[in-house]
């Protein structure tokens, strides 16, 4: 809902002789996407990490430690990295911040999150719990 409002107010920020100025309008955009993306990042970490340190704590006793030990600890160093990141971006002016480049950054760090994420199939019998 946020991103629609956003989106809106870039066009209403146009005069109507801009309007056919697409590629401006696409930046403006973008950068706000971007913008909001890592604004709501970090809120959602913690939560991510209790639900995950629930699933390790779920399947604590039915297999070898090891296995959720290595899972937990390659989650939080994702979550670690993309806060590090977050606080990068955040201390960038507005003049210093490529949008395409961040938006790749946070394409990778949330896809290789998700890998790690898919990657619980695997621990021992966490197949029993889904």
């Amino acid at each position: 809902m946020q991103v629609v409002v956003t989106l809106t107010r870039v066009m209403a920020m146009q005069p109507a002789s801009d309007q056919g100025n697409s590629e401006s309008i696409d930046q403006e955009v973008l950068n706000e996407t971007i913008a909001q993306a890592y604004d709501i990042g970090p809120k959602l970490f913690l939560p991510a990490l209790l639900l995950s340190l629930l699933l390790a704590t779920g399947i604590w006793n039915h297999g070898p430690h090891s296995w959720v030990i290595a899972w937990f600890i390659s989650l939080s160093l994702c979550y670690g990295l993309r806060l590090l990141d977050w606080r990068k971006y955040r201390s960038l002016s507005p003049a210093q911040i490529n949008a395409a480049h961040w938006a790749r950054r946070l394409q990778w760090s949330a896809g290789f999150t998700g890998l790690v994420w898919g990657l619980s199939v695997l621990l021992p019998d966490a197949n029993e719990y889904r």
